[in-house]
């Protein structure tokens, strides 16, 4: 079930909103700074777990880089290279569970690499589950994207299962491919690819 579509911007193809079940993918404005910095905040600490992939949260957040995070998304949104939604709960929507998006969107290629994280008190609930299967639905269906890839490292045993739940395969693992700014050591990274049938 998808809403609106986005305005304003200066395309007209994609969803404002997708609901699933228990939530709603909205996609990302200014007016979201504030509740994305609090969510990043709660994150934190998980994320810098994976600065590998994660280097961005190396940073002390604030509301301005998360305003800027957001303006970001807009102009991504409005190139077509990139769709970024944050995760809310339909029971209540101002509050930011986590982030997911499409990334690295190109004309007349269709592939898209999916990211994505969650606030450290809404893990365990299976709400990134059921965002990622409706935005994964979402660009099979709508957008035509026949196969979506992430990039996880080797060690994030969270992500990997997610992705393993979403019925995605392994389809390479790159030895040694990115380096962990924090302990200088090169670290693997998982490539899970899902397919649409």
């Amino acid at each position: 079930m998808y809403g609106e579509k986005v305005m304003p911007t200066t395309n007209e193809i994609f969803c404002n909103v997708l609901d699933s079940q228990n939530l709603q993918l909205v996609l990302v404005g200014e007016s979201d700074a504030l509740p994305l910095f609090h969510a990043v905040e709660d994150a934190l600490e998980s994320l810098r777990k994976f600065p590998a992939t994660l280097a961005w949260a190396l940073e002390e957040p604030s509301y301005e880089t998360s305003l800027s995070f957001c303006r970001h998304a807009i102009t991504a949104l409005n190139a077509q290279t990139d769709l970024i939604y944050l995760i809310k709960s339909r029971a209540s929507p101002v509050h930011v569970i986590g982030v997911i998006g499409l990334h690295h969107l190109k004309k007349n290629v269709s592939e898209a690499e999916l990211g994505f994280w969650c606030r450290t008190t809404e893990q365990g609930k299976g709400q990134m589950l059921e965002a990622a299967k409706t935005l994964v639905a979402y660009a099979m269906s709508e957008l035509q994207i026949n196969k979506i890839h992430a990039l996880v490292e080797e060690k994030n045993t969270a992500s990997r299962k997610l992705c393993a739940r979403m019925a995605m395969h392994i389809d390479a693992t790159l030895l040694n491919d990115r380096k962990n700014p924090v302990s200088n050591q090169f670290v693997s990274i998982v490539r899970y690819v899902i397919e649409s049938v």
